[in-house]
């Protein structure tokens, strides 16, 4: 592994899984109709 990457998957996982969480959010909101 070069140096500077996560220093295990679990922690590139997590990033993943927030990010994910960022689009589903920012999706969520496009579909819903402004008040």
């Amino acid at each position: 592994m070069a140096k500077g990457l996560p220093h295990s998957t679990a922690d590139l996982q997590a990033q993943i899984d927030i990010l994910k969480a960022q689009v589903a959010a920012l999706q969520a909101a496009q579909t819903k109709p402004s008040a």
